[in-house]
């Protein structure tokens, strides 16, 4: 699985780069037969936009999402691709 993280507008701290890739790869776990994984983060006024796309086997996945922080949002983005 190759995870790639774009960054607009934004610098992340090195902590943050290694939990959101930790996260990202945890999702191997559910069998999703991930090939590509592209996180990108946006500044946006005051908060941050979130998109997260996965590229499986046979089916593509995009979640965005809205907020202040970027950690809670990659658990959110994350939580909601285990459910």
């Amino acid at each position: 699985m190759s995870v790639k993280l774009v960054l607009r507008n934004v610098e992340i701290k090195q902590y943050e780069n290694d939990y959101i890739t930790e996260k990202i790869e945890n999702l191997s776990r559910f069998g999703l037969n991930l090939m590509n994984v592209t996180v990108t983060i946006k500044k946006e006024g005051y908060g941050y936009i979130v998109e997260l796309y996965l590229n499986a086997l046979h089916k593509n996945f995009l979640i965005e999402k809205k907020g202040e922080k970027i950690i809670e949002l990659i658990d959110i983005i994350v939580d909601k691709m285990a459910i």
